[in-house]
């Protein structure tokens, strides 16, 4: 694969890898996949925790990858013909997955924001696979997620700084105008800002409130998901619970209503973060 040769990232992240280390993450059959869909018309890039993963020097756990160029069916007939398994249950948001080896991959094609909510059964995805990346990114929740990553030309696309916020700290929602749309995107700032960041802009902050009446709206699995990707794997999840107060959720979660000394136990044990999920699973699930 062509890369563009040394690309140096902002200190203090993974300072001197070259193109050639960042597709070296990339394991050979992912790298097989991408090639299938370039060699189809489409291009694809890997985008959100999938890039950060990439230029920090890891292996990806799960795969983002947004393909450019292909509408979905024609996406979805290239990957059959090429033997590889599709599940089209995300269809309603462009999103097309697959299996390669023992890696899940999310296929998204690009898609127009609009201002339906997500959750209303009147949202409906707008498929439009000739936008650019920065038209693209707009959809995203927040600016770390927003850095692509083209495997196939070898270069970094950053349309809304991402990289500079992540070098930062600062979890930023993309897009202040239809960020309130989606009520998860709250709890996805909750489990990234402890987990990637140190804190959250205000003004995403003020956005956040705007959501906190409408958690009802989220299904359960995806409400336990945020949440253990909270307590499973940060190692301070009182950042992010921190988070969750301001943004005004103790009606939703009335578990975070905690002291600072229950918040430093939760750092520190992994025994009370596990009984805090078990808790939230029980509630949620009645």
């Amino acid at each position: 694969m062509p890369h563009s040769g040394l690309f140096l990232l902002p200190r203090p992240m993974y300072y001197n890898l070259t193109m050639s280390d960042y597709l070296n993450q990339i394991a050979p059959e992912v790298q097989q996949l991408l090639v299938t869909i370039r060699q189809a018309g489409g291009r694809p890039m890997l985008v959100g925790g999938t890039t950060l993963d990439v230029i920090n020097g890891k292996h990806p756990r799960d795969w983002d990858i947004e393909v450019f160029g292909l509408p979905y069916n024609d996406l979805e007939r290239v990957l059959r013909k090429a033997g590889y398994p599709t599940d089209t249950g995300g269809r309603r948001l462009g999103i097309l997955q697959t299996k390669v080896g023992h890696h899940d991959i999310d296929l998204t094609i690009p898609r127009r924001e609009n201002d339906v909510d997500i959750w209303s059964p009147k949202y409906k995805a707008v498929l439009a696979p000739n936008l650019n990346a920065r038209e693209a990114a707009l959809t995203r929740d927040v600016t770390i997620n927003t850095i692509y990553l083209d495997p196939i030309e070898g270069k970094i696309v950053d349309p809304y700084g991402g990289l500079k916020d992540y070098r930062r700290g600062i979890i930023r929602a993309v897009n202040p105008r239809t960020f309130p749309n989606d009520p998860i995107r709250t709890l996805r700032v909750m489990q990234l800002v402890a987990r990637k960041g140190k804190k959250v802009d205000p003004n995403t902050i003020r956005l956040a409130r705007q959501t906190a009446g409408r958690y009802s709206e989220i299904p359960v699995d995806q409400i336990l998901g945020e949440w253990e990707k909270l307590l499973r794997y940060s190692k301070r999840p009182s950042v992010g619970i921190r988070f969750l107060q301001q943004a005004g959720w103790g009606q939703a979660f009335p578990e975070i209503q905690m002291s600072d000394e229950d918040l430093e136990r939760l750092d520190r044990s992994k025994r009370v973060r596990q009984a805090l999920y078990r808790r939230l699973q029980t509630r949620l699930s009645q």
